[in-house]
């Protein structure tokens, strides 16, 4: 009798086979990468980090329970997570179901069949009672999971499980019934890595090189048959133009609104006699903080300047802006909000040496949402070489002078400010 491990390695094999006549571009990305068995894993194939590179996981048990096309489904469906490089971007999210559901939603409308318990557009659609933007980045999808109405939330929840914790603990998430959202994000639990031992560079890197081998691989037929966001993106991957800082801002924020947040303090004005329902205002975090170096290189009208340029991106994508200026620490007593419309000034403070640390230590001591903020950094680059960041990842590095960034290995992309 074949063991069950050997027979889920064959029927793998078999599968990549396949795909290499039927589905070119996921059978070269799924050849090239790893595979390694993992029985906690409550899903029948999944990808994950290992030694900062992303393999293939999957568990024996589950697998021999799918029939080939499910098989070849699945298959498809991670091999889009990783040219949409899911795992890398969201290494260290703090809302991992709600993550799963909006980066299935985003690849499951490139398959013609998605995968069995993986949320699609139509299904959000249904439950928001409402239509959505098809084919945008799953950051567009999870900003719509996250700024919910209570009446939105009940019925994704009844369908769909809890989309949070609740600071549950094992035994009692273990005791209860677990919803499609939780076994979704369990499905995507090898994204989630030791931040202390990995290397986000390196794991950048590695699967840069995957991608971009199995592209330059691919005939220019089998190139066309392919929709055009994903070609587009591959070629970027494979031929990257030199970017200014104002598209790598955009490119990290996407053209997503800021949304609202519910509020017992306003009447719903839709229904202004049901006293039980929430108003809405505007949401108070902000979508960028801008930190400001007040000891670094550049005069006050250059730093406005730089401001006045990211206030009128923040109006164009309707976002929130802060402005924080900071040094050997973050100055509280300092921190504004660019106002659409106003003129920018800006007169530095202090001017004491220079700590990145302190930026992050701040955001996460105010408990600035991981996911949902963007982080611009304006300084002249010299500062430490180590950085914790507290899994901070959308990270923008703005430099004032031709010196390259002291950080030995930032978060995101450095780029000069000048000539751009």
């Amino acid at each position: 009798m074949t063991d069950l491990n050997e027979a889920a390695k064959q029927r793998l094999t078999k599968a990549v086979v396949h795909l290499l006549t039927t589905q070119r571009l996921s059978g070269e990305v799924l050849l090239e990468m790893p595979r390694t068995k993992n029985q906690d894993l409550d899903a029948p194939v999944g990808l994950a980090w290992q030694d900062n590179q992303l393999v293939l996981e999957y568990n024996d048990q589950q697998l021999s329970e799918l029939s080939t096309d499910q098989l070849n489904v699945r298959l498809q469906h991670e091999v889009l997570h990783a040219i949409w490089q899911h795992p890398l971007r969201y290494v260290s999210s703090t809302h991992p179901r709600k993550v799963a559901l909006a980066t299935d939603i985003a690849v499951n409308q490139y398959l013609k069949t998605p995968p069995q318990g993986t949320m699609t557009l139509a299904d959000l659609e249904k439950l928001l009672q409402r239509p959505l933007a098809a084919h945008r980045d799953s950051r567009y999808y999870l900003r719509v999971l996250t700024h919910l109405t209570p009446a939105e939330k009940g019925r994704i929840e009844k369908a769909w499980g809890k989309l949070e914790d609740d600071d549950e603990n094992e035994h009692q998430r273990n005791e209860k019934k677990a919803g499609k959202a939780q076994k979704a994000a369990a499905s995507h639990q090898g994204w989630q890595t030791d931040q202390s031992v990995d290397n986000p560079d390196l794991q950048k890197a590695r699967l840069k090189s995957l991608l971009t081998k199995a592209w330059e691989s691919l005939s220019q037929k089998n190139r066309g048959l392919l929709p055009g966001e994903i070609q587009a993106e591959l070629e970027r991957l494979a031929h990257p133009e030199p970017l200014n800082w104002r598209q790598l801002l955009i490119r990290l924020l996407g053209k997503i609104p800021s949304g609202k947040q519910d509020t017992r303090a306003r009447f719903n004005r839709r229904q202004p006699l049901r006293m039980e329902l929430p108003g809405q205002i505007d949401r108070l975090n902000a979508d960028i903080y801008a930190f400001v170096d007040n000891s670094g290189s550049m005069s006050d009208q250059e730093v406005a300047n730089v401001l006045t340029q990211l206030q009128y991106l923040a109006a164009q994508l309707n976002l929130q802006v802060e402005i924080v200026p900071f040094d050997a620490k973050v100055h509280d007593e300092g921190v504004t909000r660019l106002s659409p419309g106003k003129s920018v000034s800006y007169r530095r403070t202090g001017g004491g040496g220079t700590c990145f640390q302190a930026i992050f230590d701040w955001l996460q001591q105010n408990h600035i949402d991981r996911q949902q903020a963007t982080i611009v950094i304006l300084t002249d680059g010299w500062g430490e070489s180590e950085l914790n960041v507290h899994g901070y990842r959308n990270v923008l590095w703005l430099l004032s002078t031709e010196s390259e960034l002291s950080v030995k290995s930032p978060q995101m992309r450095s780029v000069k400010i000048g000539g751009n």
